[in-house]
């Protein structure tokens, strides 16, 4: 049965996209299935759609709606000017009227009964041109819209269309005085004049639509300059019993300085209106819009004062009014829809984001709750979305789709790596997995986009490597909780809390004297202290109290992420002090949470306190009581959020310190030593290829004996699945998400990873001769090959992990014959010198400068270097050994100072093995900031064995890349030239991936046969595959040196010769187990050399001309999984090695 183990950690992640610029005008309505649509005039004057959309990478989609009309008009340049956007909230299908400017004049196009499902948007829009045909009226010249206004008004199962345009009478005229006319799509003329007897002039009046109560027809609510003095008032589009008579204008009272106005249709079709003014905010109810009707204050509050727009809307149950104030705070209230007449039933009114210059807002249909976006001065678009459980906030950017490199948006995010894992703890690649949640979340799964709803669990499938990455963006110390379960096994679950780790360290602060105490490290790696030296003793005592509490109060709440409904036993009991009541304004905590993360400055006084089993966080501001209840976990996280904005530390060092931050210049420096390493070992080895041919006829002849030998092996001694899943994982952190990073970000972005390189072509004229040779003996073993493979698998695969190590080798000593043995013997010698051929451009691969989005702008800030393809690998595998080592030993495994200088400057391979085994030691620190392991206080690590660490620990990264590229190679079409991108990178994993068997070079013991022996046949591998990205890469061309028959030939007969190579690998890696000490480590070792052996053993079972389609994909499958799985014993060698010392 599979497993789930997962680990989130609060840190900065990066997107390869663009983030949406504020435009000139937008507006927002609701899908049907619950996604934004987002309609903007931006900068370059292109009316737009920007469609959100799951299961796309950015989450966002942007359609150019308007230029389509420039074939309408000869090809002219089309200028979009304003828009109105109508929804009808019963079916959800709207209206859109747009205008744009045509060669200075202005048009009027409508679209009208549009779908709201996303899809319908992804091809644009039909367009109906309007042209001003108004009877007995002459249109002006040029035509200038000022302002056009649409609504759609419910009517049955169809609707009414109510919509105005306002053109200036005159062009050119510094009055701008307006003519008005409402517009009928269906009829003729569709221009109507309002008819009037007062003056409106354009910029003087802020207008919104209406329908009253018995009126027979809608119309328009006007408020402004009116004739020359401020008035309100509301007029029919027609007078419905005498259309030659202009209709009867009501005029409304205003409440002393009204700034602003709105109006929202209700569900029986009718509008209330609302006015801001200083004192607060008012209503004109449905029922009392006649002439010199007077408002009802709803809502006594001087955050509606200076308002200079206001936004209402009623849809399903509720009625929402938003604002911008005189101090460009963005404010808001609701209320039962309904009830907007009873001034008790409006929500406590609050600043929810400062610095707005626009927004737009829709009520979720799906839940009761505000989806807000905003443009904040001089900043991009961003997205607010209120948790309809909860209540909190969720700030989000809007991201569209980039094809620039450079492109990257930085951001916080609660990331979370799931791993999936078979019984015996090898990893599940490409499981079906649910996710699920209790409150609403939008994320990236697998660097996809999805909108998380407790309506329904979406399915996902980990990836090749058998992982799932979640990804959250956050500003706060807020997440949501998200349960995950095996889609074949739903009693398999596992649920996520991503704040768990923050919650955990907030656990250790008992006092203020812990708080001030708190020392954070900077990415440089310099320490600083958590608090500002700004803030006193008082404060520091005070907020320990609240942390302390409020950790013992999130151990009360649901561990879902739902809020609390009912007060329990272990509420009332957990946390003093508790009251009897408290006198405050009620307020959502949500609500709360979001004001404070701007005004905590105001905040005079706090308390966490108990009221009947719940807990409340009680805040004094501006003299004003606020009581919110800690009813969920992300509340109590906003609380936290608080307490640490009240004390003025920086969010960077809350990151820090409760999360993650990559100290780079340790990362480096053990990049550039494993980076030399690597670099070094290949030009060593291609001086040597050419003087192994006796070596290998030497290893070949001690082969056989010694295979013949495994015949008589004692069958004790555990299984092999006994030893994988207790050995994983115990290395703390292996599956987390920072060491996983660079990882994760290579598989997000390889697709648009691109390289200048060109394997160099070799010109030889020894080539046909060589390949004749390899061709017979591999042609005439053929047949047998399948048979081994057969066997391999139903003797050995099929059974491994109830098999002793020893009872694999007597298998393995009955399935491969002496006959065999020989011929291998004569494919690798005649293989040698075939390699000889490709050696000039293996390190130049090496070298060869490539561009990935993220990770090559990031490499290129931290190192000042052009990322390679070594470097790229090195540096998936260098971040998570650095960051391994640091939080077992206490240390960077290479720190600053003239030997590792030394490792880094080496110019060749034998230099660099000599100072890797004559280093001094380095002593491991005797405290550590995370306790994992008990380390002696003498404890000390040669550098021979940090070599090793890092190296084994750098396998299992460089395994996963492998297993992912090998992936990608395997899934193109049988004869595809496989990319150069693709190529190389196999190649380049595969060196990080094979670094353990380096360590044979500064072993102590280098005496024994099988030493030399896998010196050789490590050798053979890396040239080889290189040999293998080469060939694979190149074009089908019959004058090249690798005529189209032979490259097809050699992809076909290589796995062969891969078979030889292992076998040779696992004989040399049995005699290095029986000649070593017996440690834990090298236990480990040997058995991930079975499976990294066997995996290679089984290549040419992935042929499909061999073995058939199926059967070739389904080993496929298991040499993937295999190689994950020396990877992964790799890693808890090297955490042995760590324990060891």
């Amino acid at each position: 049965m599979s497993k789930l183990s997962c680990q989130s950690e609060l840190m900065q992640n990066q997107k390869h996209a663009d983030v949406m610029a504020p435009d000139i005008a937008f507006e927002v309505v609701q899908a049907t299935t619950g996604e934004a649509l987002f309609f903007s005039i931006g900068t370059d004057h292109v009316f737009y759609v920007t469609r959100e959309v799951s299961t796309t990478a950015t989450g966002w989609n942007r359609v150019d709606l308007s230029s389509t009309l420039s074939s309408q008009h000869g090809g002219t340049l089309i200028v979009a000017k304003s828009f109105a956007i109508a929804q009808n909230m019963k079916t959800q299908a709207f209206d859109v009227a747009l205008t744009v400017t045509i060669a200075g004049a202005d048009y009027l196009y409508l679209s009208l009964g549009n779908s709201s499902a996303p899809a319908a948007w992804s091809g644009g829009i039909t367009w109906t041109s309007v042209p001003f045909d108004a009877a007995g009226i002459t249109a002006p010249t040029p035509l200038t819209i000022s302002d056009v206004y649409l609504m759609q008004i419910p009517s049955g199962s169809s609707s009414v269309e109510n919509c105005f345009v306002d053109i200036i009478r005159t062009p050119g005229d510094p009055l701008k005085e307006l003519d008005r006319y409402y517009i009928s799509p269906s009829s003729s003329p569709h221009w109507n004049r309002h008819t009037l007897a007062i003056d409106l002039s354009s910029g003087s009046i802020q207008s919104c639509l209406g329908n009253r109560t018995a009126d027979f027809v809608p119309g328009i609510y006007t408020f402004g300059s009116i004739s020359g003095a401020q008035e309100l008032i509301f007029a029919p589009q027609f007078n419905a019993f005498r259309a030659n008579v202009p209709p009867s204008v009501s005029r409304l009272t205003l409440p002393s300085g009204a700034t602003a106005i709105a109006s929202a249709l209700n569900s029986s079709g009718v509008t209330n209106l609302f006015v801001a003014a200083p004192s607060g905010l008012y209503l004109f109810a449905t029922n009392n819009q006649g002439d010199l009707a007077t408002p009802l204050q709803v809502i006594n509050s001087s955050l509606f004062s200076g308002v200079s727009s206001i936004s209402a809307l009623t849809a399903g149950s509720r009625t929402a009014v938003w604002g911008i104030n005189a101090q460009a705070e963005l404010c808001y209230t609701s209320c039962p829809a309904g009830s907007e007449a009873t001034p008790s039933s409006w929500s406590t009114p609050v600043p929810i984001c400062t610095g707005a210059e626009g927004f737009a807002f829709y009520l979720n249909s799906q839940a009761p709750s505000n989806v807000l976006f905003v443009h904040l001065n001089g900043q991009e678009m961003i997205q607010l979305s209120q948790d309809p459980v909860t209540g909190c906030w969720s700030q989000r950017s809007i991201l569209i789709p980039t094809t620039a490199i450079d492109d990257v948006f930085q951001y916080y995010s609660f990331t979370t790596h799931i791993q999936v894992t078979d019984a015996n703890g090898v990893s599940a690649p490409n499981t079906p997995v649910s996710i699920s949640v209790a409150t609403p979340v939008s994320v990236y799964v697998n660097n996809v986009y999805y909108m998380l709803s407790p309506a329904a669990a979406v399915q996902i499938t980990a990836d090749a490597t058998g992982v799932v990455t979640v990804v959250q963006e956050t500003q706060t110390l807020q997440g949501a909780c998200f349960h995950v379960t095996l889609s074949a096994s739903p009693s398999t679950f596992v649920d996520v809390n991503p704040m768990s780790n923050t919650f955990q360290i907030l656990g250790t602060i008992k006092s203020g004297n812990d708080l001030s105490s708190v020392k954070v490290t900077t990415a440089s790696g310099t320490t600083k202290a958590l608090l500002p030296a700004s803030a006193s003793a008082d404060d520091v005592s005070a907020a320990a109290t609240a942390i302390s509490q409020l950790v013992q109060v999130s151990t009360t709440l649901p561990s879902n992420g739902s809020r609390q409904v009912t007060p329990t036993a272990q509420t009332m009991s957990a946390v003093k002090p508790q009251a009897a009541s408290i006198a405050g304004i009620p307020i959502s905590g949500g609500d709360v949470f979001q004001w404070l993360g701007d005004a905590w400055n105001n905040v005079t006084n706090f308390v966490v306190q108990e009221v009947n089993g719940f807990w409340h966080l009680v805040v004094t501001i501006a003299g004003e009581v606020y009581d919110a209840i800690l009813d969920s976990l992300p509340a109590v996280a906003g609380a936290f959020q608080f307490v640490f904005n009240k004390l003025q530390v920086v969010w960077e060092d809350l990151v820090a310190w409760l999360g993650f931050i990559f100290e780079w210049d340790d990362i480096v420096r053990t990049h550039k030593v494993m980076k030399n390493i690597f670099r070094l070992y290949a030009q060593h080895a291609v001086s040597q290829i050419s003087t192994l041919e006796s070596q290998v006829q030497s290893a070949f002849s001690q082969m056989q004996n010694t295979v013949s030998g495994w015949a008589g092996l004692p069958s004790s001694g555990p299984t092999i699945g006994s030893q994988t899943s207790s050995s994983s994982p115990q290395l703390s952190g292996s599956n987390s998400p920072q060491t996983n990073w660079a990882l994760y970000q290579a598989k997000s972005n390889f697709s648009a990873l691109t390289t200048t390189f060109s394997p160099a072509t070799p010109n030889t004229s020894t080539i046909d001769r060589v390949l004749d040779q390899l061709q017979a003996v591999a042609t005439q073993e053929e047949s047998e090959v399948v048979t081994m493979i057969n066997q391999i698998k139903s003797e050995i695969v099929d059974n491994i992990y109830t098999l002793t190590l020893n009872e694999v080798l007597q298998k393995f000593s009955a399935i491969i014959s002496n006959l065999f043995l020989a011929s291998a013997e004569t494919l690798v010698t005649a293989l040698i010198q075939l390699l000889e051929i490709f050696l000039s451009g293996l390190v130049d691969m090496l070298d060869a400068p490539l561009e990935i989005p993220i990770l090559s702008s990031l490499y290129k800030s931290i190192s000042g270097d052009t990322l390679t393809f070594l470097d790229l690998f090195c540096l998936i595998g260098a971040i998570p050994a650095t960051i391994l080592f640091k939080l077992e030993a206490g240390n960077a495994p290479y720190p600053d100072n003239s030997a590792t200088t030394a490792l880094i400057n080496a110019t060749d391979f034998s230099t660099l093995s000599s100072l890797i085994m004559s280093g001094q030691p380095v002593p491991a620190m005797t405290t550590k900031s995370v306790v994992t392991i008990d380390l002696a206080a003498a404890k000390e690590f040669m550098p021979a064995d940090i070599a090793n660490i890092c190296l084994n620990a750098g396998a299992y990264y460089g395994s996963v890349a492998l297993a992912f590229c090998s992936a990608l190679k395997f899934a193109l079409e049988e004869g595809a030239i496989v990319p150069v991108p693709l190529s190389a990178a196999c190649f380049v994993s595969y060196l990080v991936f094979v670094a353990p068997a380096l360590s044979s070079y500064w072993a102590t013991e280098r005496s024994n046969w099988w030493v030399p022996m896998n010196d050789v046949v490590t050798i053979i591998a890396i040239v080889k595959t290189f040999a293998d990205a080469v060939v694979s890469s190149l074009p089908l061309n019959p004058n090249s040196f690798f005529k189209p028959t032979e490259i097809g030939w050699w992809k076909k007969f290589s796995p062969i010769i891969e078979l030889c190579i292992n076998l040779s690998w696992l004989v040399a890696d049995v005699g290095i187990f029986l000649g070593s000490q017996g440690q834990p480590a090298d236990l480990l070792t040997y058995i991930g050399a079975v499976f990294f052996d066997i995996g290679g053993m089984l290549a040419p079972g992935t042929v499909p001309e061999w073995v058939g389609a199926e059967l070739a994909a389904f080993i496929f499958g298991i040499t993937e999984v295999y190689n994950i799985a020396y990877g992964g014993l790799s890693l808890e060698a090297a955490y042995a090695m760590l324990n060891q010392g």
